[in-house]
């Protein structure tokens, strides 16, 4: 599996995509909603949204252990937001066999919706979280690595994004088409998760 935290934390990698504890963090330039994977014959396979609250119902299947602390609390919580434990599954390897685990029925997989079309699987059903906050991303790195090379890339990047929204318009993602829609989103200058 490839490690881009251990990448960047051995300088084999100088930018990352993905939120990790400890990094520098661009502005977020994608954001996405959030879907529950499940078995394509799971109870919840046939719902059009849950709530995260059904967390605390099914076991969780877990990432890595490589993977930083902060992406598992983001990604696979401990409690629901109204405190309930949640049942930590069995861990993949990679996502992948993390999708696996959860066709063959050990467990739920919150993952960003992007996942049903990157993802798909007959397996596999995705349904929408309908009470989750947004996934955002944006690049990052280690802040000892803060060159003229880093800082360049992170301003091409937040200004191709800008250009990249200012040209889609003002189209409105409608909840029907949300569901199915990954969008980048004008940057805020704040950091990722």
């Amino acid at each position: 599996m490839f490690n881009s935290r251990a990448s960047l934390l051995d300088g084999s990698i100088d930018i990352a995509s993905y939120p990790f504890d400890g990094m520098a963090c661009g502005p977020a330039l994608l954001s996405e909603g959030r879907s529950l994977a499940v078995a394509a014959d799971h109870p919840l396979a046939r719902e059009t949204s849950v709530s995260l609250e059904v967390l605390a119902e099914h076991p969780v299947i877990q990432y890595p252990q490589v993977t930083s602390a902060g992406f598992k609390r983001d990604r696979t919580p401990d409690h629901t937001p109204s405190g309930r434990p949640v049942q930590k599954g069995p861990a993949g390897n990679t996502f992948s066999e993390m999708l696996s685990l959860v066709a063959m029925g050990k467990g739920v997989l919150p993952v960003g919706e992007h996942s049903r079309r990157y993802y798909p699987r007959p397996d596999i059903a995705y349904v929408l979280i309908h009470d989750a906050p947004p996934i955002e991303r944006g690049l990052v790195w280690l802040e000892t690595n803060t060159t003229a090379r880093v800082r360049e890339f992170v301003r091409a990047a937040t200004d191709a994004n800008r250009r990249a929204t200012a040209d889609a318009g003002s189209r409105a993602v409608t909840p029907s088409t949300r569901r199915h829609q990954v969008r980048t989103v004008h940057p805020a200058g704040g950091a990722g998760d």
